[in-house]
């Protein structure tokens, strides 16, 4: 985060100070395996700037982590569940990238294509042409 905050191509000395400028910290937070929403993310970033933080310490985020994080993980069958209301072909449970993409558009939060194509490759390991086809257990 300090990296790329202070710019990834230089010859300057870094300063190295332990601090997350607070624009990283939803990266951070996605490093370490939370995902957290447009919302989540608006509404941690108006917690920390409400205390007047730029930068957070690994302690704040070690607690931004621990408060936003949900307790319990997302099951198989809420997976299903969703790929059923999107839409999935209901006997093998299946739906196309580009049938996903678009219901996910029409119906998600707001993202713009490139996050959304960056999401489903980080999820899926694979690069959305739109003809892939996806079940719940891609997900899972």
């Amino acid at each position: 985060a300090q990296l790329r905050s202070q710019g990834e191509n230089t010859r300057e000395g870094r300063k190295v100070t332990g601090m997350i400028p607070l624009g990283e910290v939803p990266d951070m937070l996605r490093a370490l395996g939370y995902y957290p929403s447009n919302f989540d993310v608006r509404d941690l970033v108006h917690e920390m700037a409400r205390r007047g933080k730029e930068h957070v310490t690994f302690e704040d985020l070690v607690r931004l982590y621990v408060n936003y994080k949900p307790v319990a993980g997302v099951s198989q069958a809420q997976i299903e569940a969703a790929f059923e209301a999107l839409g999935a072909e209901p006997v093998m449970g299946s739906i196309t990238a580009s049938s996903l993409v678009s219901q996910l558009k029409r119906i998600g939060e707001p993202l713009s294509d490139e996050e959304l194509n960056r999401c489903m490759e980080a999820l899926t390991g694979v690069r959305l042409t739109g003809k892939e086809e996806f079940t719940a257990g891609t997900f899972a």
